[in-house]
């Protein structure tokens, strides 16, 4: 396979005060797999460990409590419930939403999609979430950081979707990435940016998600943006994303084009660990509050210098 695992079985893995025994465990080697490993750190805890229990995620006192009884936890009283069906060889847990009183969405619930409310594949032309329908805010692909050989790339529209609804809940005005992928993908995920707004409780053996919501958090609406976005991707820095209507794109700015300094920084010769670090978001040369970001880059195989100002996305 392209990351050509390794299977080993442990005796006994500890996380807290939990004990698990006799596990079987997927092992790479990090040095062959290093882009993948700069965004697991050391690994994943899995589907098929998680089912052995219920797990609570709190994002509000940043803990995680497993527990073979849902009667021991707080936070369910109140909690938004959500069935989910386990699928595939982990048995992971796949939600379904309503996204604006028309169409039924299959999502997996993804703690580890860092970067996304709700990602759902693109549906036929008349679908209320087709392409044509939404207003579409930016697009990416092209360059994605997982294309390397043997893998497809998704090409990704970020839109606002008016209503969706999570069990008996309906959030209104929902950011959700609309992918298009050469794969043909019918199950989308939820991710991180809409699960953190939770504490979190996921019942295995009973199938259930509870979704608590935290007193003062909320979708983010009106968040800043600059009309790109930037990533470490084939060995240098480059624009990821171009915003739709935004001054970058009416500069012929394009994904893939080369960032050579951001913010006056030279971005052209990082290190490896910078590199790592800035994929990870650990070295950042501006902030998504600031009034501009200033790039100098390489726009149709010349040399520019812009500056960008920043602007509410909805």
């Amino acid at each position: 396979t392209l990351l050509k695992p390794a299977y080993t079985r442990y005796d006994s893995i500890k996380i807290g005060n939990l004990k698990f025994e006799n596990i079987c465990s997927m092992v790479m080697d990090d040095s062959e797999h290093a882009m993948l490993f700069d965004y697991l750190d050391n690994g994943i805890i899995g589907a098929t460990l998680l089912r052995s229990c219920i797990w609570q995620i709190n994002f509000q006192d940043t803990t995680i409590t497993a527990t073979d009884g849902i009667a021991s936890l707080g936070y369910i009283e109140g909690a938004i419930e959500v069935p989910f069906i386990p699928e595939g060889p982990q048995k992971s847990p796949i939600v379904e939403v309503v996204v604006d009183d028309a169409d039924t969405m299959r999502l997996q619930f993804d703690t580890g999609n860092s970067s996304t409310y709700l990602a759902c594949p693109l549906l036929k032309k008349d679908s209320s979430i087709s392409r044509s329908e939404l207003k579409v805010c930016y697009k990416t692909g092209g360059v994605s950081i997982l294309k390397t050989d043997g893998m497809q790339t998704d090409t990704t529209y970020c839109a606002m979707a008016g209503a969706v609804k999570i069990g008996t809940r309906t959030f209104k005005d929902v950011p959700v990435d609309v992918v298009e992928s050469e794969q043909g993908k019918s199950v989308g995920s939820m991710g991180i940016e809409f699960i953190r707004n939770f504490i979190t409780t996921i019942d295995w053996p009973s199938n259930k998600i509870y979704l608590f919501p935290i007193r003062g958090r909320g979708i983010e609406h009106n968040r800043r943006v600059f009309g790109v976005k930037t990533g470490y991707v084939k060995g240098a820095v480059r624009v990821t994303a171009v915003y739709a209507g935004s001054e970058a794109e009416k500069r012929g700015i394009e994904i893939g084009d080369r960032i050579l300094s951001i913010n006056n920084n030279d971005v052209e010769n990082l290190s490896a660990d910078q590199a790592r670090k800035f994929r990870l978001g650990a070295l950042k040369y501006y902030d998504e509050n600031d009034e501009y970001i200033r790039l100098e880059l390489i726009v149709n195989g010349k040399r520019e210098k812009v500056r960008l100002k920043s602007y509410n996305l909805f």
